[in-house]
């Protein structure tokens, strides 16, 4: 097996299944035998190939002699394999290279169709993208990059010219590693770069020896700096109680239980069993952490208890995510409204589990207005005793452009080094 062969059989399982690319991606790699530079040449294939996946086949079927024609599946997983070469890794793979294993690799699964591989291959023309001018409408940027429309509104409202190309094209940016580090801060390793303005945060571009063993030893955990923000922007203090009300896979819990300490309280609740028991994974016997399995909206959870802080990183689209995660793309084209009624639905069972005086932070890994501000303005609007609170206030450094008019965190790839987060925090009334 070569990385090659391997990354078009996990973009086979991950376009035809509902398997995320990391898990298909690991096992993979498990059994295949390659090593060092190897699997990391698989892993950039994969996650290249499927941020890029609507492009590379629309320019793959432009490549026929008939664009209509359906191609077997096999062969179109090694074809757009060998596309995100050509198009994106053209100064590190020379082209007859990536021709030629393509069709070697065609040769194994299905010999009679190596012919037309090479064929499509050497007519494959040049990226969309790389033809798009700067005033592109938004459905020509849609399709140039594989992103839902929905999302392109998102990113490029208030942008004009060049400034839209670049927030779309960071949607499908190759992100730099990212962890939160959880240890001393004299011993961060070196070879780590502080994110510039979310405390805790560190990013590489790749993990060396020195940062795998942190993480193995538990002095570090990976997490994107948008997600450590949300964290922070809870301001849990030590000895308070918290509730983290969609906590699996309990990275956001960890940072609360972190921030709490010994003589504090963390309640970390999913509606997934197995997702729930991921959580306990992070923590020892003498950690502050209940894990309970229940649905956060059932207005009965935790009937009577209060607490300091109360976190609701909802469930959403996780269209912020689609530079780690870009199966995303494929599977979701906008706002679901099922996912915006547990949205609501959520927001109001936290509001009220918080003590008078105490603080509710609202977040999702979306920027879509749908499910950030426009939950946010819906619940301000139905629920008395709750006010906003600016991010800036308690997210010192905090950039001007990384929250909205109403003190909102949003957070933007093209802008921030993050994934697409929007968060709030509100304070309710002491009374």
């Amino acid at each position: 097996m070569t990385p090659r062969t391997l990354a078009a059989a996990v973009v086979d399982e991950v376009t035809h299944t509902d398997r995320f690319a990391k898990d298909a991606l690991d096992q993979a790699l498990r059994g295949s035998g390659l090593t060092g530079a190897d699997r990391r040449l698989a892993a950039e294939l994969v996650y290249g190939t499927l941020r890029w996946w609507t492009p590379l086949t629309s320019s793959i079927r432009r490549a026929l002699d008939k664009p209509g024609k359906k191609l077997d599946r096999k062969l179109l997983s090694h074809l757009v394999v060998a596309a995100y070469q050509l198009h994106h890794l053209d100064e590190r793979i020379p082209a007859h290279a990536a021709v030629h294993e393509a069709v070697e690799a065609v040769k194994q699964d299905r010999r009679g169709l190596a012919g037309l591989a090479n064929a499509v291959l050497r007519n494959l023309g040049s990226p969309p993208h790389a033809m798009l001018p700067a005033d592109a409408d938004p459905d020509a940027l849609a399709a140039a990059f594989g992103v839902p429309r929905p999302l392109v509104d998102a990113v490029t409202a208030g942008l004009a010219g060049a400034a839209r190309l670049d927030a779309v094209a960071a949607l499908n940016a190759r992100p730099r590693r990212a962890l939160t580090w959880l240890g001393p801060a004299s011993a961060v390793p070196q070879s780590l770069a502080p994110h510039t303005f979310v405390a805790g945060a560190y990013l590489a571009e790749h993990f060396d020896e020195e940062v795998d063993r942190a993480l193995a030893a538990g002095r570090a955990q990976v997490q994107d700096p948008g997600s450590r923000a949300v964290v922070n922007l809870c301001a849990a203090e030590a000895g308070q109680a918290v509730l983290d009300l969609c906590a699996a896979p309990g990275t956001k819990t960890r940072g609360l239980a972190a921030a709490v300490g010994p003589t504090g309280r963390v309640v970390a609740v999913d509606v997934n069993k197995r997702r729930a028991a991921r959580i306990k994974d992070h923590f020892g016997p003498d950690d502050p952490v209940e894990v309970i399995v229940g649905d956060g909206a059932q207005p009965g959870l935790l009937e009577g208890q209060r607490f300091d802080v109360v976190l609701v990183d909802a469930p959403c689209t996780g269209f912020g995510t689609t530079r780690r995660r870009p199966e995303i793309k494929l599977r979701r084209s906008g706002a679901d409204e099922r996912l915006l009624d547990v949205q609501r639905r959520l927001l109001d069972a936290a509001a009220a589990r918080v003590k008078p005086g105490g603080t509710l932070v609202y977040a999702v890994c979306s920027p879509l207005p749908a499910e950030g501000a426009a939950v946010a303005a819906a619940f301000v609007d139905r629920t008395a005793g709750f006010v906003r609170e600016r991010a800036e206030a308690v997210l010192p450094g905090l950039p001007k452009d990384a929250q909205d008019d109403a003190g909102q965190l949003q957070l933007r790839p093209h802008r921030h080094d993050a994934d697409g987060f929007f968060a709030v925090r509100f304070r309710r009334g002491s009374a």
